[in-house]
């Protein structure tokens, strides 16, 4: 006979579901806030994932996903979830449970950090809810700026309304410690909504980031379009040949695509991966 499955929860610490932010009043997109039922959450770093675990039909549900607070956020944790109505994906389960329910949290983990490189120019890439680990490397690089000269953060979402934290994004681009640079941008926005959101990119991330560095576009027919707020030449210097490390996280489609056309240069030798799925 074979022994009963271990509970998952018995390794993981009970919290309780503090907060949920939906993101520019969407049903499927959350900023999801727990706190410790006792206690401070344990140490991580910036970037690493954990095991989050809810009940569903009185049964452990656990899932990965990354934290978004900073490392020195001891008292809550932050997590940036999309709903996904797919069959085993469990995130409905997940927007369905009232604040106040209660959760458990596992042991961070992962190598998607600032650690993985030496380089002081940073490119932080990504696409929808990929953009997690980088809220916390940013969160925490704004308490210790030391290790780096210069930061842009390329998010990329289908529609403007899918840009999460862009409020705390603006305003860090405005007031960090270190050069910083913000570039969302929109694959599917309208041109309405292009005219009156001069700071919005239009295209894929992997194709405007191509296109600022001078690097092969990729098979893209749509094409990318830099915001009239941001100028090429500045935030191509804030990246230089050598001294710049890419950070990829988020659809592998998009990971593999920035990776190809980057083979053969310098920024490929510095490519940092986090995939979904």
């Amino acid at each position: 006979m074979s022994p009963p499955p271990t509970d998952p929860r018995a390794q993981m610490a009970p919290a309780r579901l503090l907060e949920v932010q939906r993101v520019n009043g969407q049903t499927g997109l959350a900023v999801f806030t727990l706190q410790p039922e006792s206690g401070e959450l344990p140490e991580f770093t910036a970037g690493q994932h954990t095991t989050l675990c809810w009940e569903h039909e009185g049964q452990p549900v656990v899932r990965y996903y990354n934290i978004a607070s900073a490392p020195e956020q001891r008292g809550r944790w932050e997590f940036y979830v999309v709903r996904v109505d797919k069959p085993g994906v469990a995130t409905p389960e997940l927007f369905a449970l009232p604040v106040g329910s209660r959760l458990w949290l596992g042991t961070p983990s992962g190598r998607f950090t600032l650690e993985r490189t030496r380089k002081r120019h940073l490119a932080l890439v990504a696409t929808g809810t990929g953009l997690a680990p980088y809220i916390s490397m940013l969160r925490h690089l704004r308490r210790a700026p030391q290790s780096v000269d210069a930061v842009s953060l390329w998010h990329g979402v289908r529609h403007p309304s899918d840009l999460g934290y862009r409020d705390e994004l603006e305003q860090l681009a405005r007031s960090a410690p270190f050069r910083m640079a913000y570039v969302p941008t929109a694959s599917r926005a309208t041109a309405a909504e292009r005219k009156h959101d001069p700071a919005l990119s239009f295209g894929r991330v992997d194709t405007l980031l191509c296109r600022v560095l001078g690097l092969p576009l990729p098979d893209d027919p749509r094409g990318a379009h830099l915001a009239p707020a941001h100028d090429r030449e500045r935030l191509r210097a804030q990246l230089p040949e050598g001294d710049t490390a890419t950070f990829l996280c988020g659809n592998p489609n998009m990971i593999r695509s920035f990776a190809a056309c980057a083979e053969g240069s310098p920024y490929h030798a510095d490519l940092v991966y986090e995939k979904y799925w």
